[in-house]
């Protein structure tokens, strides 16, 4: 999360740095000290589902310091229920065949190279893939990554497509994996909380 705040107003001295906490800052320690020109600090390694007040006070050349600023208080989000979401979204459907999309974002740490696996509920079969390595055996399916593609960052998404055939009913894949773990379908998993809005800082140099 990053935090921004109005610049401190000087005294006898000028001021030398800003220093975040989290909690009191007359018995902790700083999270983070950014130097007077700087007005923004980015507070990492947050827990989810938490509860956090951030502080800023400003120093002087002096030693000098100014009264702690308004308190921010935040909650970040819940945690992803999965390493990674799988959207399926069938865009065209002509009764002996369909298209279908399938859109991957990753949840966890950034990957290099991916495998997705799902089987079919059905008797569809694969006819022509596009943006990966598509293979079928039975009503499993495996897409490797098109190189151009393989790299998500956390958060990062790609989407991917093919053509099918089948008779009878064409229901959607119940599973997904990526690289072995389990996803969550688009649709069931629980977002995570935005941020509160925090309007202008107060002259008293609260972060926002």
């Amino acid at each position: 999360m990053t935090l921004t705040w109005s610049a401190a107003t000087p005294g006898t001295s000028p001021v030398a740095d800003y220093r975040v906490y989290a909690g009191d800052p007359a018995g902790t320690a700083p999270l983070a000290t950014v130097p007077a020109s700087t007005t923004t600090a980015t507070v990492t390694g947050l827990s989810a589902a938490t509860a956090y007040t951030f502080q800023v006070v400003a120093t002087d050349t002096e030693g000098g310091s100014s009264p702690p600023s308004a308190p921010l208080h935040i909650t970040t989000g819940p945690a992803p229920t999965s390493g990674c979401t799988v959207a399926y979204r069938i865009s065209s459907d002509w009764g002996a065949g369909f298209t279908a999309n399938v859109t991957i974002t990753n949840r966890a740490a950034p990957v290099s190279g991916w495998s997705l696996g799902f089987a079919f509920a059905g008797n569809q079969k694969v006819t022509q893939g596009w943006s990966g390595t598509w293979s079928q055996t039975g009503t499993a399916v495996t897409v490797m990554d098109a190189g151009w593609n393989a790299s998500l960052p956390t958060g990062g998404s790609t989407t991917i497509g093919f053509n099918g055939a089948y008779s009878g009913a064409n229901a959607a894949p119940a599973t997904f994996t990526l690289n072995g773990t389990t996803c969550t379908l688009a649709g069931t998993a629980a977002a995570a909380a935005p941020l509160p809005a925090i309007g202008r800082a107060p002259a008293n140099d609260a972060p926002r």
